[in-house]
């Protein structure tokens, strides 16, 4: 069967729980952060990929994982989600 990509922005108070959820339900989890300071947190909790977007396009990095199929946010700046949307 085909494992799905889910691309979760933000790794707060919500986004942890998220990361977690999906782990367990299946999905691929690739977390995109600004920076690489909550990568060893994401991967503990079950992320499989990480993406900090001071140094990569998010959308080109979640495209080279084969694109994401569900897109959780948990942050409140449209302009921080846009070029997630593109991957």
């Amino acid at each position: 069967p085909h494992v799905r990509t889910l691309a979760s922005q933000g790794l707060g108070g919500l986004g942890h729980l998220g990361v977690q959820f999906a782990n367990k339900m299946g999905f691929k989890v690739a977390v995109v952060s600004r920076s690489a300071a909550k990568k060893d947190t994401a991967m503990k909790m079950g992320a499989h990929h990480y993406i900090a977007t001071d140094t990569q396009n998010a959308g080109e990095e979640l495209m080279k994982l084969g694109g994401a199929s569900v897109a959780l946010t948990t942050v409140f700046d449209a302009k921080s989600m846009e070029p997630m949307v593109k991957g």
